[in-house]
């Protein structure tokens, strides 16, 4: 289950608000991204396929070209700039994985 707001280092996630911060800051993610992102941290610490990303984020827009793992990192390439955080990790030719900050982070419901 995915708490209403997810803390770990200068991350904040507000699911129930679709909002993004870092270091207090709004960080404006397209929905793609926002999918992306909340897929990332459901599956944390698992690596998630680019399959499974590309299944999962695109899952409301129809098909695109383009292989699942072009698709995938053209997207997660402006997540990670736009965090700016080193939460993400490539697992190259696999998929992507988000690697907590903190030892320990917050969740609140």
């Amino acid at each position: 289950m995915i708490p209403d707001i997810f803390r770990d280092g200068p991350l904040e996630i507000r699911f129930g608000e679709h909002l993004v911060f870092v270091h207090g800051v709004e960080v404006e993610l397209r929905p793609i991204e926002w999918r992306l992102l909340v897929i990332l941290v459901r599956e944390r610490p698992n690596v998630v396929s680019f399959r499974v990303l590309r299944r999962e984020a695109w899952i409301h827009s129809g098909p695109r070209e383009g292989t699942d793992q072009d698709l995938v990192k053209w997207h997660m390439g402006y997540v990670i700039r736009k965090l700016g955080t080193d939460n993400i990790q490539a697992v190259p030719g696999f998929g992507y994985k988000y690697v907590p900050i903190a030892r320990e982070f917050r969740i609140f419901d």
